[in-house]
């Protein structure tokens, strides 16, 4: 297996901010919070969402955009495969040959006002939700999170073999 595979790569489906409502706002410290991150760390960020409009339903989201951790294989990565590497040591291997998780892809979303923070985590607010609700949960902020979708959604991990033969 090793010899042959190229790569690995995580997709994550996230919902598109609106572009006829979009907003900008000021993220609370919890929200901050559940990122992981500080105000110190997004001073100068942007964050966006959507107010709802007749174009989204109301919804404040349009489409969905992919999040993509790639990670590519060299020979050092193929040797820590053959040796059984945990996957903290070939996942800190790849990022320090700069593959970007999917974590920074969903911060880098958020940044560039395509997706929102309750995106990239996972939740959907109820209010919001048009339907497929799958489990409701309470967030801890006084209102409650849907995580909607199948698991195949949120994380998708596909092999990409190299071709064995030059067609």
């Amino acid at each position: 297996l090793t010899a042959t595979l190229e790569g690995v790569i995580a997709q994550r489906l996230v919902r598109r901010v609106c572009t006829g409502c979009r907003e900008q706002y000021q993220p609370t410290e919890e929200e901050l919070m559940e990122l992981n991150l500080t105000p110190e760390q997004v001073r100068g960020k942007r964050f966006s969402r959507g107010k709802g409009c007749d174009r989204c339903n109301g919804s404040g989201y349009k489409g969905r955009t992919a999040l993509y951790e790639i990670m590519t294989m060299d020979d050092e990565m193929r040797e820590l495969v053959m040796k059984q590497a945990s996957t903290s040591v070939l996942r800190d291997h790849a990022k320090k040959r700069g593959m970007r998780t999917l974590r920074e892809s969903g911060l880098l979303a958020i940044y560039e006002g395509l997706t929102t923070i309750d995106e990239v985590l996972g939740e959907h607010d109820v209010t919001r939700e048009l339907g497929g609700v799958t489990q409701a949960i309470p967030s801890g902020r006084g209102d409650v999170r849907v995580h909607s979708g199948a698991d195949a959604e949120r994380l998708l991990w596909m092999i990409v073999p190299m071709p064995l033969v030059d067609t």
